[in-house]
């Protein structure tokens, strides 16, 4: 931070994730298909594939990368396809009380990502259009009230 007199100015660190990054993962990247090592390229910037999961029964579906120049970790979350199961049965169940499996397979993953592969530094969901950084890992999915 530069500091001169009552102005200060904080430095910008052009490796790191951010927001426009997240967008660009969470609306385009996350719904192409990957094999686990792949990488792509957002806004300049390189990105590991780390890993890719499906569940075809709750229609659950995430993409975890790695930022090679600033090494953080983000977990990228699908949002629904117009189909019976992913739409029609799971989109209605935000509305009860009983939420969908979708939010505990996300919930299960943001976990297994930060206790196996590293400290997840930012989460995006392209459902809620939500992204968020440390400390508020979880926040996509707590301030919409989905996590009961």
């Amino acid at each position: 931070m530069i500091n001169e007199g009552n102005n200060s100015v904080a430095e910008i660190d052009l490796d790191a994730t951010n927001d426009s990054d997240l967008v660009e993962l969470g609306g385009y990247h996350a719904y192409n298909n990957f094999d686990d090592i792949d990488e792509l390229t957002v806004n300049g910037k390189e990105f590991l594939i780390i890993d890719t999961i499906y569940n075809p029964e709750s229609g659950f579906k995430a993409l975890t990368v790695e930022n090679y120049q600033s090494k953080e970790i983000s977990v990228v979350y699908v949002g629904s396809k117009p189909n019976v199961q992913d739409w029609i049965l799971t989109n209605p169940m935000l509305l009860s009380d009983t939420p969908p499996q979708q939010i505990q397979d996300a919930i299960d993953y943001y976990d297994w990502v930060n206790d196996n592969v590293g400290e997840v530094s930012s989460i995006n969901d392209d459902v809620t259009d939500s992204q968020c950084k440390v400390p508020d890992k979880r926040c996509a999915l707590l301030k919409n009230d989905l996590v009961r």
